[in-house]
C-alpha cells in the first residue's frame, strides 16, 4: 500500500491538514503518537495549527515517520526459542503412501530460470530459483536436498517424473535406486504443468499489487517463489490427509502467521542494522523491501531487499510502512542498473516461459486448423465438433487440482466411421483419375457389370466417410513444447554486483533438516 492510496479517500482540504500535522510532528521533536495526540487533544500547546482529528488521519496514512523509525530504534532481546517438537507422520499415511513419486520442471521467467516440484498424492509444492540451468552441478544437488526432507520424515522417493531436458540425470538416479520416467518430446509432468500455471495466477496477483513498474532480479525471483507458501498451507482437498497439510507432513511444523505470513513479499519495512551499539548519530535501521520468510532459522526472520547495497539481509525485527514514492523510485534505480546501459521496457513483463521464447500459456492452446482440402461435409464437421468437446474436457480434467487430466499436448485424431455418412460415394480429382488408369490397364474391366453397387468392394465403401485431407487435426505444440536440453539459455552467470549469491540463494529456498523448500 502507498502513501497516495491512502490519500485517496481525503477531501483536498484533509490532505493539506495531514501535510502539515506531518510537518508539525517534525517540528516538536519526533514525539509518540500518544503525546502528539495529547498535545491537541489537552490544549498543551497554545495555537497549534492542527486539530486531534488532523493528527489521527497523519497517522492512519504514515503508521509511522521514517525519521523517528531510523532514529529511535534500538535492540531487541530475540524471542524464546521453544523445543524442536516436530508433529509426527500418521503411520497409516506413510504405510499407504511411503512411496513417493516426484514431479518436477523447469521454467523460465523474464529469462530467470526456476524448477517447480510437487509431490504425487502428497501434494508438497516446492518452488527454487537458479542460477543456472546445469543438470549435474545445479539442479541435481536442489533435487537431492528436497529428496532428503522426504526422507528425513520416513518417506521414500522411488519415481522422478519428468520432460526430456532431464535426460542427463536418468543414470544418476538409477544407481541411487530411483526411477526418472520421461515424457514424450514436446510433453510436460501434467501435475508440474498445473502447479506452473497456479504459480503463474499468484504471482500475477501478487505483482498487481505492488505499486512497482520494474524489479530486480531478487525480487522478482521472491515474487514467484512465494505462492509455494500459500499452496502448502492448508490440506489440499486431494492429499493424503484432511487434518494435516502438506507442510506438515514433510517438514513437522504447522503454518505460523507469525513466522511465516507477518509481512508480504514486496512490502517497504525498516530494519535495524545489527551493528554493534556506537555513541554516534548513524541511523539505526536501513530501508528494504520485504522478500518472505527465512525457514533456515528457528526464530521468527524474514529476508529483505537492501535499499542501500542491493543485497539480501535476514531480520527478526522490523517495521512495515507504506511505500512512499521515494522508495519507488530506489526500487526502479537498481533494477535500471542491473539493466544495464541497453534497452530495457518500462515494465517488466513477467513472461513465463518453458525456454526463452517459448511461452506458457494460461490455457492449453487450441486445435489448429484444418487444411483447405479437407472435407467439409456436415457429418465431418459433426465430428470435428466431437474431437473439439473432447479435447475441451481433457483441458478441464488438466486444469484439476490433482493433475489428472491428460497433458495438453495429446493429439486428437480427425476421423468419420463409415457409419458416420453411409451415402457419400465423392471422391478428389486426383484418386479418380488414378482409378481410371487401373481401369483402363484391366483387360477384364467391364464398366457395365464390374461398377454396380452390388460389386462395390467393402474397401470402396468403408472409405467413403473418412477424412479426405489425409491430415490429421492436432494440437499446437509449439508454443508449449518442451525446451530441449541444448537450447537453455546458460549465460546467466553470477554477477557480484546483482546482490544474488547462488551458493546462499540457490538453496535458501531449502528448509533443511526438517524445513521445507519454498521459496
Amino acid at each position: 500500500v502507498t502513501v497516495e492510496q491512502r490519500l485517496e479517500k481525503y477531501t483536498a482540504r484533509q490532505r493539506r491538514k495531514i501535510a502539515l500535522a506531518k510537518t508539525v510532528y517534525e517540528n516538536v521533536g519526533f514525539p509518540s503518537f500518544a503525546d502528539f495526540l495529547r498535545m491537541a487533544r489537552d490544549n498543551h500547546v497554545q495555537r497549534l495549527p492542527v486539530t486531534h482529528a488532523d493528527i489521527k488521519n497523519f497517522i492512519e496514512v504514515y503508521d509511522n515517520h521514517v525519521a523517528a523509525v531510523k532514529g529511535k530504534t534500538t535492540r531487541r532481546t530475540p524471542s524464546h526459542v521453544p523445543s524442536n517438537a516436530l508433529i509426527p507422520v500418521p503411520p497409516e499415511i506413510l504405510e499407504q503412501h511411503g512411496d513417493v513419486t516426484l514431479c518436477i520442471d523447469i521454467f523460465f521467467v523474464d529469462g530467470l530460470a526456476f524448477l517447480l516440484t510437487v509431490s504425487r498424492d502428497i501434494k508438497f509444492f516446492n518452488i527454487a530459483s537458479l542460477p543456472r540451468t546445469t543438470m549435474k552441478s545445479v539442479v541435481l544437488p536442489l533435487l537431492e536436498k528436497i529428496r532428503n526432507l522426504y526422507t528425513f520424515r520416513g518417506f521414500n522417493v522411488t519415481t522422478i517424473r519428468a520432460d526430456n531436458q532431464f535426460e542427463p540425470l536418468v543414470q544418476t538416479y538409477l544407481t541411487k535406486g530411483v526411477h526418472l520416467h520421461l515424457c514424450p518430446p514436446n510433453g510436460h509432468v501434467p501435475e508440474a504443468e498445473r502447479g506452473i500455471r497456479t504459480t503463474k495466477e499468484r504471482s500475477r496477483s501478487t505483482e498487481a499489487n505492488l505499486p512497482f513498474q520494474r524489479y530486480p532480479h531478487t525480487i522478482k525471483r521472491y515474487i514467484v517463489t512465494s505462492p509455494a507458501i500459500g499452496l502448502n498451507m492448508i490440506p489440499n482437498k486431494d492429499g493424503v490427509s484432511a487434518v494435516l497439510s502438506s507442510r506438515t507432513l514433510i517438514t513437522g511444523i504447522h503454518t505460523d502467521y507469525h513466522r511465516h505470513c507477518q509481512v508480504g513479499v514486496g512490502t517497504y519495512c525498516e530494519f535495524p542494522t545489527n551493528k554493534e551499539p556506537t555513541n554516534t548519530m548513524e541511523e539505526r535501521t536501513v530501508s528494504g523491501i520485504a522478500l518472505g520468510p527465512d525457514n533456515t532459522e528457528l526464530q521468527p526472520r524474514f529476508y529483505f531487499f537492501s535499499l542501500q547495497t542491493g543485497k539480501r539481509i535476514s531480520r527478526a525485527d522490523f517495521t512495515p510502512l507504506p511505500t512512499t514514492q521515494h522508495i519507488i523510485d530506489q526500487v526502479h534505480a537498481w533494477a535500471d542498473a542491473e539493466a544495464g546501459d541497453g534497452e530495457h521496457p518500462e515494465v517488466d513483463p513477467f513472461h513465463f516461459e518453458w525456454a526463452p521464447n517459448v511461452p506458457i500459456f494460461d490455457d492449453p492452446p487450441a486445435l489448429a486448423e484444418p487444411d483447405e482440402g479437407a472435407n467439409n461435409d456436415d457429418d465431418t464437421g459433426d465430428s470435428d465438433n466431437s474431437s473439439s468437446s473432447d479435447d475441451d474436457d481433457s483441458s478441464d480434467d488438466d486444469d484439476s487440482n490433482d493433475s489428472s487430466g491428460n497433458s495438453s499436448d495429446d493429439a486428437s485424431s480427425d476421423e468419420v466411421s463409415e457409419d458416420d455418412d453411409p451415402d457419400s460415394d465423392l471422391e478428389s480429382e486426383e484418386e479418380q483419375t488414378e482409378e481410371d488408369d487401373d481401369n483402363d490397364a484391366d483387360p477384364d474391366y467391364d464398366p457395365e457389370t464390374d461398377d454396380t453397387e452390388e460389386n462395390r468392394s467393402d474397401d470402396d465403401d468403408s472409405n467413403t466417410g473418412e477424412n479426405r485431407s489425409g491430415e490429421d487435426i492436432i494440437v499446437d505444440t509449439d508454443l508449449n513444447g518442451s525446451p530441449d536440453i541444448n537450447t537453455i539459455d546458460n549465460s546467466d552467470e553470477y554477477d557480484p554486483d546483482d546482490g544474488y549469491d547462488p551458493e546462499v540463494d540457490e538453496t535458501a529456498t531449502v528448509e533443511e533438516q526438517g524445513a521445507s523448500v519454498e521459496e
